[in-house]
């Protein structure tokens, strides 16, 4: 549809939190076309089954409750059907990622929206904000070649990171207590994938790392626990970054006793993938900008080296998501990543 025109669409349907444990479609006007963005109609999300899930149960970060209602999912890609007249670089067509909902048709400032190249499948399209969180954790560790990587919690956001180190080519661990979650972690390319309660896990690990220790864990499980795992496989001045929202608290000290001794790094890792003006992170964080990532996991897929099909446990159409999210509220650790279909 050419600038100036009006929207085809009437209407629109919108997942929205309602309140605790309720997700509702709510059917609305069609949004206009901003001046400075885009008019996208949806074709396919992904479900965060970390944050998704946390505000469907009501649950705020740094135990504030969850406010209602808000729209449920931002990782949207569409094709673009009205430009605004403030807009630049876009055209009716252009294939794109936008920090929508899950809705049938978006409106979003033109800043917040990249183009997808032709060439990248929308389901990878839709999972490029999620492995960006864990590409830009492993940066946050500064990890250097040869390196060993371990990333506890093998959720969607853990196995995208362990996605991206493998593409990077690190020696890599997967940890998790799920044997069908450390699978997904063997098929996706894991050097060892170990759960925290088997009997060997330590001795394996000090066997894979030749006695030296990990020198690098991620922990995108969101418990303290694993922080601990993190810290007990870590190497003397190794380093235990955080991308993970965590809901509860330590009864435990990183500081005390040995873990004192060892000097480790214990760092938090924020993508900025959520705030306005994202085309550059701070320059006091990383050179890195999200769109630049974005084309970095782009070209790791393209080259061969990154390949998250076995991620994608579910393939599901949009009027499936409330069943979605009651599957994940009962801990159906079976889901992994949603691909939603609109």
């Amino acid at each position: 549809m050419a600038s100036g025109e009006v929207a085809v669409a009437q209407r629109t349907t919108t997942f929205v939190h309602t309140g605790v444990r309720e997700l509702k479609p709510l059917d609305a006007p069609a949004p206009a076309c901003p001046a400075d963005g885009l008019l996208i109609r949806a074709t396919g999300s992904v479900v965060n089954t970390g944050t998704d899930i946390r505000i469907y149960r009501g649950r705020g970060i740094d135990y504030e409750p969850e406010t209602y209602p808000k729209p449920a999912g931002y990782c949207l890609v569409g094709r673009v059907e009205e430009v605004g007249p403030r807009a630049e670089g876009f055209r009716p067509g252009d294939r794109v990622f936008a920090m929508g909902p899950f809705t049938t048709l978006c409106a979003a400032p033109a800043e917040m929206v990249i183009r997808i190249p032709e060439d990248i499948p929308d389901e990878l399209a839709a999972f490029t904000d999620l492995l960006d969180i864990g590409l830009h954790a492993i940066r946050q560790g500064e990890p250097t070649p040869g390196e060993y990587v371990a990333v506890i919690g093998q959720g969607v956001i853990g196995q995208g990171a362990l996605a991206c180190a493998r593409a990077l080519g690190f020696r890599t661990i997967a940890i998790d207590p799920d044997e069908r979650r450390r699978a997904i972690s063997r098929r996706m390319g894991a050097d060892l994938a170990l759960s925290p309660d088997q009997p060997d896990f330590a001795a394996r690990i000090e066997a894979f790392t030749r006695g030296e220790g990990v020198d690098l864990v991620v922990e995108a499980a969101s418990l303290w626990p694993a922080i601990k795992i993190g810290y007990d496989i870590v190497r003397r001045a190794g380093r235990v970054i955080v991308p993970a929202r965590h809901l509860d608290s330590p009864d435990w000290s990183p500081v005390g006793g040995v873990y004192q001794r060892r000097e480790i790094t214990l760092k938090t890792s924020q993508s900025y993938t959520r705030f306005p003006g994202f085309e550059s992170y701070p320059p006091d964080v990383h050179r890195w900008s999200r769109r630049r990532n974005f084309e970095l996991i782009w070209d790791l897929h393209r080259s061969g080296r990154l390949n998250i099909e076995p991620l994608i446990t579910h393939r599901v159409a949009f009027a499936e998501l409330p069943a979605v999210f009651a599957r994940l509220d009962a801990d159906d650790r079976s889901m992994v990543g949603v691909y939603v279909r609109i």
